[in-house]
């Protein structure tokens, strides 16, 4: 498909919903823009933090933003997180997880510093017209007609509650289901250690049972907080109504005395918490129109993929969108290339979140994480795991969880023979470690 002058609807500007239309505009075509927000949203730092404030970036992220050529602008204003810092308990002392190699990172971001920087960069394009405080009525069956008669390609952008989808759901088109999980989060700013003192640069996890708080370093010197826990019951979300208690149960539950990170003063009624969700749909299009990002696979947030999988949408686009006809086609093949992908990274999504708060002092896990980075530091050629293939590399999210399965389980039969980590060097040991990976390969 041509898209050089063309003309495109894109309905939502947020991070997906922009850099789409950057990307649309880099090959010769007209994009139109509406937000239901206005422009203010996207030029002031919010008080009530009710989303989170910071997202992670990783490869799949950077890689959409240099087709954009954005990335030498967003770096500058990304703190690098190289692992996981763990605090197993309010009295125990902190661990460190390597995400990678040595020189491997994830990225924390500001939201609202990256939607900023996306709409300076929209600003300055010549084709693309923003129409802010403009929702349109999902309501009105005719608003179909009406986008169709005007766009070559309606593009929905607007989030995990798009009214596209309704609209197409409405009209037979698609079907969705919204799940909400048995918990929920909240925002916890914290003030912690320099952000450029290698202890800074993790993400930090304070894992409990049936909750946890995780903290990024944010660019600005203080530290995005958020608190994932049930909403009802004992130590639930609701179940702190107070400034007082609420300081308390994060101090004594999670920070512990000896910390070296304090909360902030922000008010506990800018700070409200909301439920986790995460939403199936199927198919993501309809003749012109096409479900991107939250709108079509929005996911529970434990991978930090979210963001980087709605911005990959657009990197696919670019691949594919030159080797068919019209936008129908380049959509239908879109679906049954990324589809797959989204069931994949949601799956991924949700395993995580046992893997942060239980995982991280679950001696099985422990054990296989230090074996996992002993195969990576050994046999870096030779050897990626599930994390790795995720965040660090190309590989189509479905094949990443396929393959990163099947080495957990020949990892868990080597383990069985070898469970001493002094062993591992061995020769034996290294033997098997290389017939382990041989055959790997070899299936």
């Amino acid at each position: 498909m041509s898209i050089a002058g063309k003309k495109f609807a894109i309905i939502g500007a947020g991070i997906v919903g922009s850099a789409l239309a950057l990307w649309l505009n880099s090959q010769g075509a007209k994009a139109s823009i509406y937000e239901r927000r206005s422009a203010h949203a996207f030029l002031k730092r919010p008080t009530i933090q009710k989303r989170n404030i910071n997202l992670a970036l990783s490869h799949r992220g950077l890689k959409s933003l240099s087709l954009l050529r954005l990335k030498d602008a967003i770096m500058p204003l990304c703190c690098p997180m190289f692992g996981r810092r763990v605090y197993p308990s309010a009295d125990e002392s902190p661990f460190f997880q390597p995400y990678g190699l040595p020189h491997q990172a994830i990225y924390s971001v500001s939201r609202f510093d990256l939607n900023q920087m996306l709409h300076n960069a929209l600003e300055k394009a010549k084709s693309i017209e923003m129409h802010y405080d403009n929702t349109l009525n999902s309501e009105d069956i005719n608003i179909v007609d009406k986008l169709e008669a005007e766009f070559d390609g309606i593009f929905w952008c607007d989030g995990i509650h798009s009214s596209g989808r309704i609209l197409l759901e409405r009209l037979g088109h698609v079907t969705s289901t919204i799940d909400r999980a048995n918990y929920g989060y909240r925002e916890v700013p914290l003030n912690g250690p320099p952000i450029k003192s290698k202890e800074a640069q993790a993400l930090h996890i304070w894992p409990r049972d049936k909750s946890m708080l995780i903290a990024l370093p944010q660019a600005d010197g203080h530290y995005a907080g958020t608190l994932f826990a049930p909403l009802n019951g004992i130590g639930g979300l609701d179940s702190t109504t107070t400034q007082k208690d609420f300081h308390h149960t994060v101090q004594s539950l999670y920070l512990g005395k000896e910390s070296s990170f304090s909360l902030t003063d922000t008010p506990l009624t800018n700070l409200p918490a909301s439920w986790l969700k995460s939403v199936t749909v199927g198919p993501w299009n309809y003749g012109k129109h096409l479900l991107l990002g939250d709108a079509a696979h929005a996911i529970l947030p434990f991978y930090g993929q979210g963001m980087n999988a709605g911005l990959e949408d657009i990197y696919v686009l670019s691949e594919i969108a030159a080797d068919y006809k019209g936008p129908d086609e380049v959509f239908s093949a879109f679906y049954g290339r990324r589809k797959i992908d989204g069931d994949a990274i949601k799956t991924l999504a949700e395993r995580n979140y046992w893997n942060m708060k239980n995982g991280t002092v679950n001696k099985e896990q422990l054990l296989y994480k230090k074996f996992e980075q002993f195969l990576l530091t050994t046999f870096p050629n030779a050897f990626k795991g599930q994390y790795q293939r995720v965040s660090f590399s190309d590989e189509p999210y479905h094949i990443a969880l396929a393959e990163g399965d099947r080495m957990y389980k020949s990892c868990e039969a080597f383990l069985k023979d070898f469970n001493n980590p002094n062993e591992w060097k061995t020769p034996t040991a290294m033997a098997a470690c290389k017939s382990l990976l041989t055959s790997f390969h070899a299936q």
